[in-house]
Order: structure tokens, then sequence, then C-alpha cells
């Protein structure tokens, strides 16, 4: 595996700024009151912040393997944060404060809790059980990331694995009409449609989080190999023959 493109960060980046300036511009429409300064700085920040870290992850692939595999996996953390920030506005129709707001945030933050706790144990197991076939894919120092990453494939268990698709199925179709109806019925039930536009949107990252969880299994599982071999690995890239 090669390193990953500058490409993919800045498509990273695009997913990041269009989060904050989505989570402005639908905050101002929403509670009809101009953006205000520090809304408009803290989003401002936030992209800044991210950008100059995921920069830093970009630079340090040449330190080793294990930022490869971080830049790789990073996109799916920048879209969930895209879905957050086009997401959250509706906690300006339903605040945080209210009963239906406060069990909108503890149905997501379960969600993506149990979800996560599903997928870390998931994915350890995976590297607990096949860590001898895991090791056959080091050389060296150099470590073979495709064969390496084939294990980690699979998408883990979440809350929804055990459901019967004929209960599962429904449940996503529901979900995709609700975003639909919500951007479609905003000047006629503009409650109805922020929520039902909202709660859809801030779910994704539920069932994108399990998928991230694989980075920290696979950043824990390198950092011991590192530890036992004493040296950095490195990727053996395509065209390399183990010496």
């Amino acid at each position: 595996m090669m390193k990953v493109n500058w490409n993919l960060y800045f498509c990273s980046i695009f997913l990041i700024a269009g989060g904050a300036t989505g989570y402005v511009a639908i905050s101002q429409k929403i509670s009809g009151s101009a953006s205000s300064t520090p809304a408009i700085l803290i989003a401002t920040a936030i992209t800044t912040a991210l950008a100059v870290t995921l920069a830093a992850i970009w630079i340090a692939q040449n330190m080793g393997a294990r930022y490869i595999l971080l830049a790789k996996g990073s996109f799916l953390f920048t879209a969930s944060a895209f879905m957050i920030g086009i997401g959250s506005p509706i906690f300006f129709v339903i605040p945080p404060t209210s009963w239906l707001g406060a069990c909108t945030i503890a149905a997501i933050t379960t969600t993506a809790i149990l979800n996560s706790v599903k997928s870390y144990r998931y994915y350890k197991s995976i590297s607990i059980d096949s860590r001898k076939e895991i090791l056959n894919t080091i050389k060296g120092n150099r470590i073979d990331l495709e064969e390496f990453s084939r294990f980690f494939l699979d998408y883990p268990p979440t809350v929804v694995t055990k459901l019967s698709p004929k209960i599962g199925v429904p449940i996503a179709i529901s979900g995709l009409v609700c975003m639909v109806l919500g951007l479609s019925l905003y000047k006629v039930y503009p409650v109805f449609s922020v929520v039902a536009w909202g709660v859809p949107t801030l779910l994704v990252p539920a069932f994108l989080l399990p998928v991230l969880t694989q980075a920290l299994v696979q950043q824990s599982l390198l950092a011991k190999i590192e530890k036992q071999i004493g040296q950095r690995l490195t990727a053996k890239v395509p065209s390399q023959t183990p010496e």
C-alpha cells in the first residue's frame, strides 16, 4: 500500500469546511437571525485545527506505516464531521433542554457508544485470533499494509446487525424518506422538516464510528509489534521484495 495521496486530504478538508459552513448557514436559516460572529469564529477555528492535524498526519506518513493507516481512515472521520455539522442545527428547533432534544441526543449517543463498543470487541478479537497470520505480513521492519488491511475489511456488528432484513431494510428506507421529506417540506412544516431531516443525518456518524474503531485496534496492534521488534514499521511498497 502506497502513501495516501494528498488529493484525499483536500477532499477531507472540503468535507470539514462544508460541514462548518453548512452548520452556520442552516442555523441562520432555522433561527431566522444573522449568523453570529462567535459561531463563525468557532467554525473557522475547528476547521483550521482539523486541517492542521490532518496535514501533520499526511506529512508523518514518511515516518511509518501507522500514519499511512491513520491517513487512510481519516476520511471517514471527516465524513462524520460533515454529517454532524449539517445535522446539529436541528437543536435550534428542538433544544437539548427540551424532552425531545434530550431524547434525540440520548438515542444518538447511545447508538454511537454501543456500535463503537461492539465493533472494538470485534476488531480486537480479529487481531488476537489472526495474530500469527498478521505477523506473516511483516518482513524485517516492513509490513505489507494491503495484506494487513484484509484482516479488517468486514463491516463490524452494530446494534441493528441482528435485525431481520424485513425490519432493517424498511428502517433504512424510512430514514431516507424522512430526509427527503425534511428537505422538501420546510416551508410547510418547519419543525417536522428539520427533525425528519436532522435525526437520520446525525445517525449516520453513529454507524461510521464503528469503522473508525478499526483504526484504534490497528494502531494498538502495530504499536505492540513495533515494541516487540524494537523498531518502527515501514510500509512495503508493491515493487519492493523482502530482503
